[in-house]
C-alpha cells in the first residue's frame, strides 16, 4: 500500500506501510528508518540552520539537529543512503513541525542528492529533490516566502509583491559598490541572477525547462575576451565579453523583473 500525498500518519502507521518497525535500521535520531525496499525519512522540520527544511518547494535539505551517538547513529551518512543510488530503493518523506505531531506525507524523495559536513554536526547537510513539489499552502505553512526571496552579497531577505520601495536599496547597493551579486527567487521556482563589476552586468535567468543569459550583440560568441566578475564570497567568474552588458542595463533589467515577473524585453537573451 503506498501513502497517500496531503495525508497525516503516525510514526508506527507510516512505518507499516514499508514493512518497518521499531527493529529495522534507524539513523539520524530515528528520522530516516530503513525498510526491506524503502528508505522512509519521519522529519521534524525547523529553522534553516540548524534543522531539516525547504529551501525551496522541491529542495528538502536534512540537517541533523544534534551529533547522534547511539549505535545505529554512529555515521554521518548512513551507508544504506550513501549506497541507495547502487541499490535503487524508493525514498518517502513523511514530516511535521513538532515531535509529537502526526506526520504529513509529502512525497517521495528522487533524483541525485549531494551531501556535506565533517565531524561537526552543525556543518552537516544532505540535500534532495521532492516530488511533487510542495503546494503553496505547504509551502507558506512551513515558513516559505510569499512572494520574493531577494539574496544580495549572500545576505537573505524577504520582500513582499509590489515593495519596489524597499527593493531599491538592495539595487542602491548593486550600484555602489564595485563588485555585486544579487538573486531575485520566487515560488514559482524560478529566478534571475546579476553578478556586476564596476562597469558590467551579467544576468542568467534559471527555471524549469533551463536557463538565459544575457547577450550583448556588440560582440561574437566565439570571442576570447571576458570580463570579470568577483563575488563577495570571493569567488571570481570569467565571462566572455558577449554575454555581459552596461551595468546599468542590467540593473534596470533586474527591477523591470521585480517590478513585473517578466524577463524584460530590452535585453537581449541567450536560451541555453
Amino acid at each position: 500500500m503506498q501513502p497517500e500525498v496531503g495525508r497525516s500518519y503516525s510514526r508506527s502507521e507510516a512505518l507499516a506501510l514499508f514493512s518497518a518497525n521499531g527493529r529495522s535500521p534507524a539513523f539520524w535520531g530515528g528520522q530516516l528508518v530503513i525498510a526491506r525496499d524503502a528508505l522512509v525519512f519521519l522529519a521534524t522540520l525547523g529553522p534553516g540552520d540548524t534543522a531539516p527544511h525547504f529551501p525551496t518547494p522541491s529542495h528538502f535539505q536534512f540537517r541533523p539537529i544534534k551529533k547522534y551517538t547511539k549505535a545505529a547513529d554512529v555515521e554521518w551518512m548512513p551507508k544504506p543512503l550513501a549506497n541507495n543510488h547502487r541499490i535503487g530503493r524508493s525514498m518517502h518523506l513523511f514530516a511535521n513541525q513538532e515531535p509529537k505531531e502526526l506526520y504529513l506525507y509529502l512525497g517521495q524523495l528522487v533524483g541525485g542528492f549531494n551531501y556535506c559536513g565533517g565531524s561537526d554536526y552543525r556543518q552537516q547537510v544532505a540535500n534532495f529533490t521532492l516530488d511533487p513539489r510542495l503546494s503553496r499552502d505547504l509551502w507558506l505553512r512551513f515558513g516559505g516566502y510569499p512572494a520574493w526571496k531577494v539574496s544580495v552579497n549572500h545576505r537573505d531577505v524577504l520582500l513582499d509583491m509590489g515593495d519596489e520601495e524597499g527593493f531599491e536599496k538592495y539595487l542602491e547597493e548593486v550600484g555602489s559598490k564595485p563588485d555585486s551579486h544579487l538573486v531575485l527567487t520566487r515560488y514559482e521556482g524560478d529566478s534571475l541572477r546579476l553578478l556586476t563589476n564596476s562597469r558590467q552586468g551579467y544576468l542568467c535567468y534559471e527555471f524549469a525547462g533551463g536557463y538565459r543569459s544575457s547577450r550583448n550583440p556588440k560582440y561574437p560568441e566565439d570571442i576570447e575576451r571576458v570580463a570579470l566578475f568577483r563575488c563577495t564570497c570571493g569567488i571570481c567568474l570569467e565571462m566572455p565579453l558577449c554575454y555581459a552588458i552596461p551595468k546599468s542595463r542590467a540593473v534596470n533589467a533586474l527591477a523591470a523583473y521585480f517590478r513585473t515577473g517578466q524577463l524584460s524585453e530590452s535585453i537581449e537573451w541567450r536560451a541555453e
